[in-house]
């Protein structure tokens, strides 16, 4: 019975990877950088991230997620305020630890799209309601959330030449 018990112990305990080390201890995510937090994607459309050093595997409530029109994702980390991109995400071979690529760690982004619109996300959430005010004499396109009354500030270049479906940082009040 015994021996039972431990075959069965020793293969939960190698069944699965990104279920996470519950004793690991949470590291301080506002002083993290980029290069310290890898992705790995599952069985399936989903995925785990975690903070390379100490093995913290985070949690869906500290993190939001952006699917982007090419397959990849974006990703905004709550705590330590950046977005991070999953890249060539739908080619991924699950379970195999990946490097995020670096967007911004400004709380807003710019995505134009293939349609000639864009996109504006702030702290990871779309934000609706845009009111073009115009633009300023730093070549900086200008809008406003009709509900909050935010500003969003965009580069001109940044408008009218980023490529489409790449993230870009924006100035935001």
């Amino acid at each position: 019975m015994r021996m039972g018990v431990l075959i069965w112990l020793i293969c939960v305990s190698f069944s699965g990877f990104g279920q996470g080390d519950t004793t690991v201890q949470k590291p301080d995510l506002k002083n993290i950088s980029f290069g310290d937090i890898r992705w790995a994607k599952s069985e399936g459309q989903s995925f785990w991230f975690f903070h390379k050093p100490t093995g913290y595997f985070f949690v869906s409530n500290e993190f939001e997620t952006i699917p982007l029109e090419n397959g990849d994702i974006l990703a905004y980390l709550f705590e330590p305020g950046m977005y991070v991109l999953l890249p060539d995400y739908t080619l991924a071979i699950p379970k195999k630890e990946m490097e995020v690529e670096a967007i911004t760690a400004r709380s807003c982004v710019f995505i134009r799209n293939d349609k000639g619109g864009f996109r504006i996300y702030d702290k990871g959430l779309y934000v609706q309601g845009l009111i073009r005010v115009g633009i300023n004499a730093l070549h900086q396109y200008v809008y406003r959330n009709r509900v909050s009354d935010k500003r969003y500030w965009i580069e001109e270049q940044d408008f009218i030449f980023a490529r489409i479906g790449l993230p870009v940082g924006i100035l935001s009040e």
